[in-house]
């Protein structure tokens, strides 16, 4: 029987009580008769997503396509929709329809299911899931696609897909060793991963397996010419196995990790992928990376403060766009997962930067321990006087383009300027417009000026980042550095954040559900500012516990979550615990249509930035702490209690309600919590439903 691709291990929770909602068995869907093993041949008429012209429904894969199958192969996706202010009822989906080859079947309900990932642990996910069966005597390539059947019939349906899969004779075309230590035998064992890949190319094998049978680091180089197999070659190991790119420690410019093999598929708690020496995993165009259940992790002494050519690494993303991650185990990181296709469980940890931004789907994670205090703290840069005899001198700063130009004066006159560069070329002695990159680069120009002294008191960060203290890295005017010493600072203004929507990016079908999120110093939720709109996006069943502690550049009172700058249509927030951070929504930059939704989340307070409230966004049955005044225009509003008294031990990830929290019941809008237990009808605000009570 064909495996499901499913991951690793996460981060230990409590034991979650048997859902309801376990199903006696799974639907199975065969391909039509007309199916050929040819992609789409079953289909008499494609089905096809309509073009957006009201709200539709979000829905995702929630296990990655592509994956060869010799019996059976469950897929699942998470699907859901605001069904006039309430998803009690099946997400507030009439059904989810799966289209397969011709074959047609109607999931009425959405489940709770166990999978056993990559590491042979059973996971229990919620989805709308459907096991595809192979025909008898066919094989080949076949299409997939999900729609997505709103209740409310005013809405439209969305349809996902082609995603390939592979009813096969076997799960591998080919299967080859990986020793590091080994004499390589042509066609079965290698000592190097590049020659394992190079001969899959050479076979033209479409789903291989490269197992790791000797304990070692192995370089991953690119395959010359690339190489573009249909499904998924793997990478697994017997015995710990770490894969690498030699850098020699940033000296390279191109210091990444660059396969150009499509379908790469790196699986197992025994494969660590370290990037010591990588800023970036670069995949090309049209390629995706599988990380189901293996490690992933920056093993330097650093580990997640790692300076890349004095700062943090240059690349919005580790990974490139498009990788699906399946229970991994990721760690000492910045910016992990940027744009991921996918993001199914696993543990995140010691994390900086921003988590998951631009993801599409991040469901059923543990995360904790994200921060950025490293990079956004003022450090002590360098001191600088005038010691001459003359009346005034200042020092000042500029940024042009992508330099930032010093200027000293006395006197009023220019006594000489050095510009910095941003750019790896200036840091590369490359660029030919620019004086220098570092701080000590600045300190020896002033001291070349007459009668100017500079002490330099710390080389970490680069020269661009100088400024007053306080001031995040910004240029600055005129300094007076004649009355006595002044001592600049150089930082970086980093803001950590859970998730982010980034500066003029759209964003369509985007589901956040049943994450854990703890003792982080960041804003939890950031969908401020975007493109041209954020459009059927959900945040469901999440429970966050951000630190309390405050520290310069990132108090933890101006960490908040943000809603506002964007076009919002089918925006919907549902059963989350924010247990020490707050919502706040922006009325004048921000326009929601009739199908927002901010409703029964246990959360600080819910405010809105403006005074005059957008009544067009619902906000019903939340609870915030005493203090706190229900948000204008809102009903159903609980107020009582506060971060400590509210929860059983959310700095330790335990949300179960308690106090005012727990008297506070109101019509439920989801009907499953945070550990995949169901609701009653009537329930507390947040991500977790009570336990029940004894007797």
């Amino acid at each position: 029987m064909g495996r499901l691709g499913i991951g690793c291990s996460i981060a230990r929770r409590r034991p979650q009580a048997v859902s309801a909602f376990e199903p006696a068995s799974i639907m199975r869907l065969t391909p039509s008769e007309q199916w050929d093993g040819t992609a789409g041949s079953g289909f008499t008429a494609l089905p096809l997503d309509p073009v957006r012209t009201i709200a539709k429904p979000a829905c995702r894969l929630i296990v990655p396509p592509n994956q060869r199958f010799t019996d059976r192969l469950t897929m699942g996706v998470m699907a859901m929709a605001n069904n006039s202010g309430s998803m009690f009822e099946n997400f507030g989906l009439s059904h989810v329809r799966v289209h397969f080859e011709g074959a047609t079947l109607d999931i009425a309900a959405p489940s709770q299911r166990t999978l056993t990932d990559a590491n042979g642990i059973e996971r229990k996910y919620v989805g709308w899931w459907v096991e595809l069966t192979k025909p008898a005597n066919s094989e080949g390539v076949a299409h997939l696609y999900f729609e997505a059947v709103p209740t409310n019939t005013s809405m439209q349906s969305r349809v996902i897909g082609p995603y390939s899969v592979f009813p096969s004779a076997s799960l591998f075309d080919g299967e080859l060793e990986l020793a590091a230590g080994a004499i390589e035998v042509p066609g079965a064992v290698y000592n190097n991963w590049r020659s394992a890949a190079s001969h899959i190319k050479a076979m033209a094998w479409d789903s291989a397996r490269i197992t790791v049978t000797e304990p070692g680091e192995y370089d991953i180089r690119t395959v010359a010419g690339g190489y573009d197999p249909a499904s998924w070659i793997v990478t697994e190991a017997s015995t710990p196995g770490v894969i690498f790119k030699n850098m020699s420690g940033f000296v390279n410019d191109n210091s990444r990790m660059r396969p150009r093999v499509a379908n790469l598929c790196w699986r197992g708690s025994n494969l660590t992928i370290d990037f010591d020496e990588s800023v970036t995993y670069f995949v090309e165009n049209g390629e995706y990376v599988w990380l189901d259940g293996c490690n992933v992790t920056n093993r330097s002494a650093a580990g997640k403060e790692q300076l890349f050519r004095g700062g943090p690494p240059n690349v919005p993303q580790r990974f490139r766009e498009g990788t699906w991650f399946t229970e991994a185990i990721c760690s000492q990181l910045h910016n992990p997962a940027h744009d991921a296709e996918l993001v199914r469980g696993g543990t995140w940890t010691d994390t900086s930067a921003d988590v998951f931004s631009e993801a599409k789907c991040v469901v059923f994670t543990q995360c904790h321990d994200h921060e950025t205090y490293f990079f956004n703290t003022d450090r002590d840069a360098l001191t600088v006087e005038y010691v001459g005899a003359a009346s005034s001198a200042t020092l000042e700063s500029q940024d042009i383009g992508n330099h930032r130009m010093f200027t000293a004066r006395v006197d009023g006159f220019v006594e000489g300027t050095f510009t910095v560069g941003f750019e790896d070329e200036d840091w590369l002695g490359i660029a030919t417009d620019t004086d220098g990159y570092l701080v000590s680069d600045v300190v020896n120009w002033l001291n070349t000026l007459p009668n100017w002294s500079a002490t330099l008191l710390d080389d970490t960060f680069r020269g661009g980042q100088i400024s007053l203290p306080g001031e995040k890295a910004t240029e600055f005017a005129p300094v007076d550095v004649k009355q006595a010493p002044v001592t600049f600072i150089t930082v970086f203004d980093l803001h950590a954040d859970w998730y982010q929507k980034r500066i003029n990016s759209d964003s369509e079908n985007v589901i956040l559900a049943f994450n854990t999120v703890i003792n982080i110093a960041a804003q939890n939720i950031f969908t401020s500012p975007s493109g041209e709109g954020i459009r059927d996006f959900f945040v469901v069943g999440n429970a966050f516990y951000n630190r309390l502690d405050d520290t310069p550049n990132t108090a933890s009172s101006q960490q908040k979550s943000q809603i506002g700058e964007a076009d919002f249509s089918h925006y919907v927030w549902a059963h989350n615990t924010m247990a020490s951070q707050e919502i706040v929504l922006d009325a004048d930059n921000a326009i929601f249509d009739q199908h927002c939704l901010i409703a029964n989340n246990a959360v600080n307070a819910i405010r809105w930035r403006d005074d005059v409230p957008d009544t067009a966004l619902t906000i019903s049955n939340n609870h915030i702490v005493e203090g706190e005044t229900a948000p204008p225009g809102s009903f159903g509003t609980s107020i009582g209690g506060n971060p400590t008294t509210l929860f059983a031990d959310a700095p330790n990830g335990d949300f179960t309600p308690q106090g005012a929290l727990l008297n506070a019941q109101t019509p439920a809008t989801t009907a499953y919590d945070l550990t995949g237990k169901a609701r009653g009808s009537m329930s507390t605000p947040g991500a977790v439903t009570p336990q029940p009570q004894p007797g």
